[in-house]
């Protein structure tokens, strides 16, 4: 569900923020991938975390990836998903900043699992 109002976090700092109405979609197939990126090639920035699994392998294995625009937030499957090269493209395009958090394991992820850094 959907959170309106105003931030409580942001409101600790400024009072008043509002919060807009954030979108969250689960993608588990190729063709919605490819329908996110599609608008995250309009993107001036994209927000992209990780979440993978690292015990008894050598390289990440993809658990999740989370990808945050003006369109909302996208968890994408990559357990349901066959088919990432949408997202390689929108990885390799230099007209869209991706911001990460602390990436290090997660550019290693974007390296192993989809070929791109």
């Amino acid at each position: 569900m959907p959170f309106k109002g105003v931030n409580p976090l942001a409101e600790a700092f400024e009072p008043g923020i509002p919060v807009t109405t954030l979108k969250t979609s689960l993608v588990e197939d190729n063709a919605e991938l490819a329908r996110w990126a599609r608008h995250w090639q309009q993107e001036t920035a994209i927000g992209i975390d990780t979440e993978f699994v690292r015990t008894h392998t050598f390289y990440p294995q993809a658990g999740l990836f989370q990808i945050a625009s003006s369109g909302g937030e996208v968890l994408v499957d990559p357990l349901r998903v066959t088919d990432f090269e949408p997202l390689r493209a929108v990885l390799n395009n230099p007209q869209v900043t991706k911001v990460i958090h602390a990436g290090s394991e997660d550019l290693e992820l974007f390296q192993c699992f989809l070929g791109v850094l």
